[in-house]
């Protein structure tokens, strides 16, 4: 967290939370800013890491910087924006959605991938992929399923 003043980033770092909720077998994180916006409050930086059990599924929301996913026995739905998102080795089926940012998905089950302004590579998918990409270059290596790729705008390397 920073501010105009060393003070003004100390008062707000007080201000934010992480905010841990569990609905029947979910369990949610989020990060709590305060609310309004403060116009002394210049930015924010979060890293959350988690550990979780392996037969586990997942799904991620985040804005504004790089999502890293592993190691996930079930399904894994990501939604970002602004960011980087790499996953590899997940045994379940994958979901990812991106904009502004490249994808990069490594030793996974298969699934779809969809991104905007960024490159999506895929490499040693063991099942099907769907690739629907605009605006960057899709590579696509060692794929034991069906492959479906829409591209415009960049280069498709098989």
């Amino acid at each position: 967290c920073w501010g105009t003043t060393q003070a003004d980033a100390d008062r707000f770092l007080q201000e934010i939370g992480l905010v841990a909720e569990q609905e029947g077998t979910a369990a949610t994180w989020r990060l709590v800013l305060p609310d309004p916006p403060v116009p002394e409050l210049r930015g924010v930086e979060s890293n959350l890491t988690l550990t979780v059990p392996p037969g586990v599924t997942a799904a991620t929301s985040n804005r504004h910087g790089p999502t890293t996913i592993a190691g996930i026995a079930g399904g894994t739905t990501v939604r970002s924006r602004h960011g980087a998102v790499t996953v590899r080795g997940l045994a379940g089926r994958l979901a990812i959605s991106n904009g502004h940012g490249a994808v990069r998905a490594e030793r996974v089950a298969g699934g779809t991938i969809e991104n905007e302004h960024g490159s999506v590579y895929a490499g040693v998918v063991e099942g099907d992929l769907t690739v629907r990409n605009r605006h960057g270059s899709v590579t696509v290596d060692t794929l034991s399923g069906d492959l479906e790729v829409n591209n415009e705008h960049g280069d498709v390397d098989l």
